[in-house]
């Protein structure tokens, strides 16, 4: 564990802050100069009350309203005054900015997701509102969720590679406490009474429920599976938690159900999509805890089949209308959705968005939402009142504003024409059934799940940061390049295929993705149990080295029969997988048998190296090296 230090308020150095494992914070330790803050009447006021954390917020300052947009492309924060469209000063970070949340005392505290920490940023003194980042709180890895408990006393931050809650006092910003979740959380809000916060996680079917009152903040994980509702013994996996919201009815997640298909038998295409089966996947939405309801009460909204849904990004209540507001990446709309009590669930394609949609919030004042699109660049605002199911598609009566802030982006351009496709649903030429790239593989990593496939059951494995290097791809190993494989793959989704243009841009963006964070050697040599682990990696002992080379690609690019087999597979060897990013991707072997990596080390024992000699601190070191990878 390491600790780096806190810049409080005007640089001054606070207290110590313990971080998640992973390359030093270096940016934490720096100062940042000093500007004349606004004064306490100047600063700003937030306009929403729930505290959960987005890419957009709106606040007041003066008599004028401001969009507060993360932009993380442009790795800045910018403002948008609402009424009169101009932009104003941008702030730079030194790092993508994920969500940001604006306290009552006019701060903003933003999550800057490469860089492990939460920047503060406060109102300049000035006639024009801009903001100058004034304190950062180192985190663990990967800051992208962030939720104020209703007093504004306590910041809370989701860390997806970290897989921990962080807890952060808003004045002094010393640290509260830090919980362990489920893999990969991406959003975070507290109950309306302060006593539990609530996460979402993109690939695990269930919400994290924090205990915030308990000397020890014990994590209640609760199950989202639904039951099959065609009577069969699996369950729907419940994916994509990427937004929370609040409402009296208690917190509400968008998200999809992934029907894996019978991953006994083999199938034509992934998921068993055909006339007569359930779509692989489809949008739905859960209700957790209320007023008068425990923590983990649940309820899920009864659903029509909805499958054009398929990347909720973003999520706003409004509580005035009672409807939930979903941003959908891949369709580029806002969906919205009657989740009351009783209600069968209605959604719209009701307003056009830009390209990726990742946040919105809303004005009470005037009934308006505002929706921030990273692909695009844009801030689209719309009056929730004024519903017209085609709306968005013009400016029907002044409904639909769209604003671009930042440099044009040029759609194109391969590197923007290769995203766009990644996360496009709805696309013939990708799958017959919906689903994008980004189905699988939200962010780039993957879904954590094992889904029937012609070749037998297939865990899906993460691309982002390992496709470079590591040929033969598939886990059968049968294709020496990215493309062709990616070929084959759309083909076994039922998709007519991509143009060769289209093809290399989406192939050209696979191997760009960014990557999870990792630790450096440096540090993987620094830590006495790492450097243990790296040692007995590398032995002859545990052989572990003879297939995952230790060269950075960590595989031979060879095909090896470990006695994995299972009954649906045609072949008994399977391709060495890379375990660049291992810690962070289970299950684990081509069909998931193991879930977590401790169990992988304990059975394979003399199919794929030696551990059964190994004591349990040796393989407390094997298990924090490949963490490290």
């Amino acid at each position: 564990m390491r600790s780096a230090m806190v810049l409080g308020v005007f640089g001054s150095v606070g207290v110590l802050a313990a971080c998640g494992s992973g390359e030093a914070l270096q940016a934490v330790q720096r100062q940042p100069p000093a500007v004349a803050i606004a004064a306490p009447g100047q600063a700003l006021t937030p306009l929403s009350s729930d505290g959960i954390g987005s890419s957009i917020a709106l606040a007041r300052v003066g008599d004028r309203k401001l969009a507060i947009v993360a932009d993380a492309d442009a790795k800045s924060v910018r403002l948008l005054d609402t009424r009169t469209e101009e932009e104003l000063p941008v702030t730079e970070l030194h790092g993508e900015p994920s969500q940001l949340v604006v306290g009552a005392d006019g701060r903003v505290f933003v999550g800057v997701r490469d860089g492990a920490e939460v920047d503060v940023l406060e109102q300049v003194a000035g006639d024009r509102p801009s903001l100058h980042v004034t304190g950062r709180i180192a985190t663990a890895e990967e800051p992208v969720g962030l939720s104020l408990t209703p007093d504004g006393r306590t910041l809370l931050v989701a860390c997806a590679w970290g897989r921990e809650v962080d807890a952060f006092e808003t004045r002094t910003l010393a640290r509260v406490f830090r919980a362990p979740v489920a893999r990969e959380p991406r959003a975070i809000a507290t109950s309306a009474d302060g006593r539990q916060a609530y996460v979402s996680h993109s690939s695990a079917s269930v919400v994290s429920v924090v205990d915030l009152m308990s000397p020890d903040h014990a994590v209640e994980p609760v199950r989202l599976e639904q039951p099959d509702p065609e009577g069969q013994e699996g369950r729907l996996a419940w994916r994509q938690g990427f937004a929370l919201a609040r409402a009296e009815m208690g917190i509400i997640e968008p998200g999809v159900t992934a029907n894996t298909g019978d991953t006994t038998v083999r199938t034509e295409t992934y998921g068993g999509v055909g006339e007569d089966t359930l779509p692989a996947e489809q949008f739905d939405v859960a209700v957790l805890g209320g007023k008068e309801s425990a923590p983990d009460a649940l309820r899920t909204v009864p659903m029509l089949q909805f499958t054009g849904c398929l990347l909720p990004r973003a999520a706003a209540y409004d509580a005035a209308g009672e409807w939930l507001l979903v941003a959908c990446d891949g369709s580029d709309t806002v969906w919205r959705v009657d989740v009351r009590p009783g209600k069968n669930a209605a959604g719209f394609s009701a307003w056009r968005t830009g390209d990726e949609p990742t946040g919105i919030a809303i004005d009470a004042e005037r009934r308006a939402a505002f929706v921030w699109s990273q692909g695009s660049r844009t801030v689209t605002s719309f009056v929730i009142d004024a519903f017209h199911p085609n709306a968005g598609k013009g400016d029907e009566q002044g409904m639909v504003r769209t604003v671009a802030l930042g440099p044009r982006v040029e759609a194109s351009d391969p590197e923007e024409l290769g995203r766009k496709l990644f996360h496009t649903t709805g696309d013939a030429r990708i799958s017959l059934d919906g689903r994008a790239c980004a189905s699988c593989h939200p962010d780039g990593r993957d879904d954590g799940l094992v889904w029937a496939t012609p070749d037998g059951p297939r865990q899906t494995p993460t691309l982002a940061g390992r496709l470079a290097g590591t040929a033969p791809y598939g886990w059968n190993g049968s294709r020496n390049t990215v493309k062709k494989h990616v070929t084959n793959t759309l083909k076994r989704l039922g998709g007519t295929g991509l143009d060769g243009a289209s093809m290399d841009a989406l192939v050209a963006y696979c191997m760009k993705m960014q990557a999870a964070p990792r630790a450096t050697l440096a540090f993987a040599v620094s830590d006495p149990l790492v450097a243990e682990g790296r040692d007995l990696f590398e032995s002859s002992s545990t052989g572990c080295a003879s297939c995952h080379m230790a060269d950075g690609t960590f595989t031979d690019g060879n095909r090896h029969d470990v006695g994995s087999r299972s009954a649906s597979d045609p072949r008994r060897s399977f391709d060495t997988p890379s375990l660049r990013f291992v810690g962070g991707t289970g299950p684990y072997f081509h069909d998931g048998r193991y879930p977590t990596l401790r169990s992988l080390l304990l059975a394979s024992d003399g199919k794929m190296g030696h551990t059964a000699q190994l004591s349990p601190q040796q393989l407390d070191a094997l298990e924090a090296y490949l963490k490290t990878l």
